[in-house]
């Protein structure tokens, strides 16, 4: 009726002014054709459509929910008084799908036979599994809602193992449930993309799990989050709002796949568990690719069985980037990533290929978990890549938050890489610094920059520190047990490879002995003098010969 109204108003209109026995103009009935073409189109009459789960006999495994039986089941308003005439249309990328209800006693698997694509879509029926049949699409043009957000919904799932992929051009918004499970009765995904941010809440002792069963490599991962994930703040006894991988301990499906996260950083309390069992021997790598810089008060970790160690790896990769479509990397960034809190049980390897990432070297898990090798693995073109501490929280005893030591199994350079070591005086005026901890030894070949800092992270100035007449005198910034290669140039910043202190000059020295790698300043022996002078004047004479040409 008001298509109608429209197209007459119109034509009324022209003809009021137009000249007796005048033609609608030739273009103006084409026009008003395309206008009710369009007004009639699916996009201009785009329904929210609730389903009522609680409908459903009791025992039940399985509904077709596009199916023209389920019309009895749809309605259009959410008290479930109206309803639907037509079934929602399921693949126009309009209609907005609302699964509600009372929670089913057994596992419920609501799936459709077709690809959806959706405007909207909210999951906050208990027990119940939405799925596809096989290698099928669930795709939402907005958001993605799982749960409630806070109150209920830590029984709501998408998952079913038949390979779906959930594919997000919105946000996507995560209550306790599950985005595919290794309990079988759940399901997993094959793959999750996000276009938006992903928001993390929880529900009672129930944090919200994903679980996408394809093999992946880094170079094409399972699971892509194109925002940030973020959170509320975590529940209590807890300092991270976890994303867990994997997900239950009740029939559970040991995880023998390897899975990678690409995601553009991790704000609030938002960090990621992997909660695997003893039988498990996959893996879950999260890439940071983030474009601009995060700051975490939570952690990273996998999940234990008592004291014993896991054979299933959490990794972590930084490799701050901006990607194109095909995931091809257009521009490495320089932003950082850093995670402040208590939960540092990253068991896999941690590599450092774009940015910077920091994690927290005060807490119990840096130094006592057995985790794999820090990688410096910098890339041609990124501008840094840089490991350090994130601790900003001063100890009690020290009175700074500088100090603490991160173990890993041993360090490998492949490219190259900075690792930045903060110094500051304890309240008793001894001096504490950022240590790193390898069991094994450091191999490879490359430059590993020691990027020396204040307190806070800024430039370090205070050199009297450590000036030492010996180089094996310096901190011991990095311990090992196995002597190192030649391969590996330890060095410093450029600007503080040469300083002077009280009318003397003084030069940035690296002594490699048995246990471990010491930095200091020391007077230079006359050769070395004659060295920098001589390299110094071969760079003068470059700079003079590329100006005449």
């Amino acid at each position: 009726m008001q298509i109608l109204l429209v197209i007459i108003m119109t034509k009324t209109s022209y003809r009021r002014f137009a000249r007796p026995n005048q033609k609608l103009p030739p273009l103006l009935p084409m026009f008003l054709a395309a206008l009710s073409a369009i007004m009639l189109s699916p996009a201009s009459q785009a329904a929210n459509y609730y389903f009522n789960v609680a409908a459903i006999a009791e025992g039940t495994s399985s509904f077709d929910f596009t199916s023209q039986e389920a019309l009895d089941y749809w309605y259009t308003d959410s008290s479930f008084t109206q309803k639907a005439e037509a079934l929602p249309d399921f693949t126009g990328g309009t209609d907005t799908l609302y699964f509600m209800g009372g929670t089913q006693t057994n596992y419920l698997n609501l799936y459709s036979p077709i690809n959806l694509k959706l405007e909207s879509l909210y999951h906050r029926s208990e027990r119940t599994v939405l799925t596809t049949a096989e290698g099928g699409v669930i795709e939402t043009v907005g958001n993605l809602t799982i749960g409630q957000g806070g109150a209920t919904g830590y029984t709501t799932y998408i998952g079913g193992s038949k390979n779906t992929h959930v594919i997000v051009g919105g946000d996507f918004s995560f209550s306790g449930g599950s985005m595919g499970n290794n309990d079988s009765r759940i399901g997993s995904v094959a793959s999750l993309t996000v276009n938006g941010d992903v928001m993390l809440y929880s529900h009672g002792t129930n944090f919200p799990k994903i679980y996408a069963s394809t093999e992946a490599t880094f170079e094409n991962p399972n699971v892509i989050i194109k925002g940030a994930i973020k959170s509320i703040s975590p529940r209590t006894g807890y300092d991270t709002q976890a994303l867990v991988y994997g997900g239950t301990n009740n029939n559970v499906e040991s995880i023998t796949n390897n899975s990678y996260m690409w995601v553009n950083g991790f704000d609030n309390y938002a960090g990621v568990t992997y909660d695997t069992g003893t039988s498990y021997t996959g893996s879950f790598t999260v890439v940071l690719t983030n474009s601009n810089s995060y700051t975490s008060l939570g952690g990273m970790g996998t999940k234990y069985s008592g004291g014993l160690q896991l054979n299933a790896k959490l990794n972590l990769t930084m490799n701050s980037c901006v990607y194109g479509d095909s995931l091809e990397i257009l521009e490495y960034r320089n932003a950082t990533q850093s995670f402040r809190g208590s939960d540092m049980k990253i068991n896999g390897d941690v590599e450092i290929i774009s940015g910077g990432l920091f994690l927290n070297y005060s807490s119990a898990d840096a130094a006592t978990v057995s985790r794999g090798a820090l990688k410096l693995s910098k890339a041609a073109n990124a501008q840094t890549a840089i490991f350090g501490n994130s601790n900003v929280t001063a100890d009690e005893t020290s009175g700074t938050s500088v100090g603490g030591t991160f173990a890993f199994s041993g360090l490998e350079v492949d490219g190259g890489g900075t690792i930045r070591v903060r110094i500051d005086s304890a309240s008793d005026g001894s001096l504490v610094w950022d240590a790193i901890s390898l069991s094994g030894g450091a191999t490879g070949s490359g430059t590993v920059i020691i990027h020396l800092a204040d307190e806070v992270g800024g430039d370090f100035d205070d050199y009297s520190k450590i000036i030492c007449e010996n180089p094996e005198e310096g901190i011991k910034v990095i311990s090992w047990t196995q002597a190192v290669g030649d391969g590996i140039v330890f060095t410093t910043d450029e600007q503080s490879r040469t300083i002077t202190y009280e009318g003397v000059d003084y030069v940035f020295t690296t002594y490699k002995g048995d246990d471990g790698l010491y930095v200091s300043y020391t007077v230079p022996e006359p050769a070395e003098w004659a060295a920098m002078l001589s390299l110094a004047a071969l760079a003068a004479a470059l700079l003079r010969r590329r100006s005449r040409r």
